[in-house]
């Protein structure tokens, strides 16, 4: 059986004690992590560290954290942001949700609430994947699903409909 992998998280935070903490946290929640002071040192780590979800600053020294999301929506499409900021005005709250970011939380925070809110995105935005097929059962050259409704026969699909139809099924 295969290892769930851990989900991967991008931190793009100029507070190096903030980045630390974060990565901290993160990693003992069982993420793997990557930090970066800057969003371009982020964008070029991106090559190598694909994340799940992005903690972005939008006090940053080189591109305001508003400009940083469209250059990783450009970058990363479909890979939520999440604003993480000491910013507490209402209007970039109100202009970063509707450019696209999943949640804006100012600081400081409480991690637990923090990590809640990332399990529940990365819960949402995960891909839904088929259910696994019906247990079958095997004998020589026929095979029959749990279900009853396929039979493989030779290598053949077969509806049970069939088997059913020509009496070779009981009812």
């Amino acid at each position: 059986v295969l290892a769930k992998m851990a989900k991967r998280i991008l931190i793009v935070d100029d507070d190096h004690l903030m980045r630390r903490s974060l990565e901290l946290h993160l990693v003992q929640a069982g993420y793997t992590c990557h930090a970066s002071g800057a969003v371009a040192e982020a964008l070029a780590a991106v090559t190598s560290f694909r994340p799940d979800l992005i903690l972005l600053d939008i006090g940053l020294p080189d591109i305001d954290g508003l400009d940083g999301l469209r250059l990783f929506q450009a970058r990363l499409p479909g890979i939520p942001v999440v604003f993480v900021t000491g910013r507490r005005r209402a209007l970039e709250e109100v202009v970063g949700l509707e450019l696209g970011a999943e949640d804006y939380i100012t600081k400081p925070f409480d991690i637990d609430g923090l990590l809640a809110r990332i399990k529940t995105i990365l819960r949402r935005v995960a891909p839904i994947l088929p259910p696994p097929p019906p247990p079958a059962l095997t004998i020589l050259t026929l095979v029959l699903n749990i279900l009853g409704t396929v039979i493989l026969v030779g290598g053949a699909l077969w509806s049970a409909w069939v088997f059913w139809r020509k009496g070779i099924m009981p009812d």
